[in-house]
């Protein structure tokens, strides 16, 4: 089941680079950072996810389609990819939603 920092790299047309033991020091590095989002932007990107699946009236998304639709909506105040896991992750220990697979659904 990929992760979501799978998913959003994906999205990014970041690869993985491959040989010997690069891969899993450039994972092991990315998970020693972790994602934030500050209090104010998770407000406003809480509202921003319930927008979304609102107007397409749905309870899931791709996560491609998902982060598409959320970039729209925000405009100008666009979420960087360390906000948008950060927000999600913390909707999803909120059991707001959750991802599955590519898959984003509404809790």
């Amino acid at each position: 089941m990929p992760s979501l920092r799978s998913s959003l790299r994906r999205i990014k047309g970041r690869t993985p680079i491959v040989g010997g033991d690069s891969v899993a020091q450039e994972e092991e590095e990315e998970d020693t950072v972790s994602p934030a989002i500050s209090c104010d932007r998770f407000t406003v990107f809480r509202r921003q996810v319930r927008s979304v699946f609102n107007l397409k009236h749905t309870t899931s998304l791709s996560v491609e389609e998902f982060i598409s639709s959320l970039q729209e909506g925000a405009g100008a105040s666009s979420f960087s990819e360390g906000e948008i896991r950060a927000g999600l992750e913390k909707m999803e220990d909120e059991n707001a939603i959750m991802v599955a697979e590519d898959t984003i659904l509404l809790v």
